[in-house]
């Protein structure tokens, strides 16, 4: 006769249970936000001290897609005002390197210029009924400029 004996029968493995859902460990979400935090508390400090005081720290860049070269300005008021003028050759780009930044528009001239941030900001700087040129100034975003002699076209 086998052995009945109820100590020598293994004992059943109760099935386990789940009791809902018991989450995450706290640490995955306050460990990403602390460096979230920290990644945008040094964005921001890094940002006051940006030379050019714009949103975007390296001051933008002007894109010269006209046939013409754009003359720009850039003004340093830290310095003393001093202006340094440089060129931007025809399908060329090149970094804004002042605090405020200037396209010269000749007399006879036409400017169109796409600013903002997306350089989707139109503006139009017809300078053709003028005996002298003008200065234009750019924001620290940048921007697309076309530069071309005789008046601006129509539509745009």
């Amino acid at each position: 006769m086998p052995d009945l004996d109820p100590s020598a029968a293994p004992t059943p493995v109760p099935p386990r249970v789940r009791r809902g859902r018991r989450g995450l460990p706290w640490y995955l979400f306050v460990l990403p936000a602390i460096a979230v935090a920290g990644v945008l508390g040094v964005a921001w400090i890094s940002g006051v001290t940006d030379a050019c005081g714009g949103p975007v720290p390296g001051c933008g860049s002007i894109r010269n897609t006209g046939e013409h070269p754009v003359t720009v300005r850039a003004l340093t008021p830290a310095d003393g005002n001093q202006a340094m003028t440089y060129q931007v050759p025809p399908d060329d780009r090149a970094l804004l390197l002042g605090a405020v930044n200037e396209v010269w528009v000749d007399a006879g001239q036409c400017l169109l210029a796409d600013g903002g941030p997306f350089w989707n900001v139109p503006t139009i700087i017809d300078r053709t009924g003028d005996e002298t040129g003008a200065w234009h100034p750019v924001d620290d975003w940048g921007a697309r400029v076309h530069l071309h002699d005789g008046p601006c076209p129509e539509g745009d």
